[in-house]
């Protein structure tokens, strides 16, 4: 089984110090995807993840198309410590991880969580909408705002974030419960036009 660590920041610690000492245990301290892990690979077959960047399109994950330091980092600890928690077959956490690369280097050139901040996220999440469809952009979205509060309470960062998630919910196709009923019901034609679609119909020869 593997080894889950509960991660508890200290209070009176800078929030860099904390940031380091999280990483290290997550790189150190877990065995998620296999104890002999090689955390310095940007592939993690074990994990059937690569921490690549928005450009990174194909199968082969080339150096150039890498997340960058120091974010990777950050990503790297966040995900195998997210997924020995709570272990998902997609790993939604990776798009989510990405478009928020993206929007660090749009407005600061560089990628470092420590620079994370509510326009930071609203970008992510935008970002997330114009690369993504909608049920993917949500879905992207849910992450953006599971990391921002894991962030602010294990006080990774300055601040404290309440962010939620701006992207929508896709409506699904088939639904349950009354209001459900309700919507279907709307749809349908009314009495008159059933009763004019059987008129046309017993008209005809």
């Amino acid at each position: 089984m593997a080894e889950i660590i509960q991660f508890t920041p200290r209070r009176d610690a800078d929030v860099r110090e904390n940031l380091a000492e999280f990483i290290r245990r997550c790189r150190f301290d877990l065995t998620v995807f296999d104890k002999n892990l090689a955390w310095e690979e940007n592939n993690w077959p074990s994990a059937g993840v690569s921490f690549g960047n928005m450009e990174h399109k194909t199968r082969i994950l080339s150096p150039d198309n890498a997340m960058k330091q120091p974010f990777i980092e950050f990503a790297k600890a966040y995900l195998r410590y997210q997924q020995g928690h709570k272990p998902t077959t997609v790993k939604q956490e990776i798009t989510a991880l990405k478009c928020l690369e993206r929007a660090l280097i749009l407005s600061f050139g560089r990628a470092d969580i420590s620079d994370l901040n509510i326009a930071i996220l609203d970008s992510a999440a935008s970002i997330a909408r114009e690369q993504f469809s909608s049920g993917n952009a949500y879905h992207s979205g849910r992450e953006l705002a599971r990391l921002a509060l894991f962030v602010s309470e294990k006080h990774l960062i300055t601040g404290c974030f309440d962010w939620k998630n701006p992207n929508c919910r896709p409506t699904d196709t088939v639904r349950t419960g009354e209001k459900a009923r309700e919507n279907r019901e709307k749809k349908l034609p009314d009495e008159e036009a059933l009763d004019a679609l059987v008129e046309i119909f017993a008209s005809k020869p």
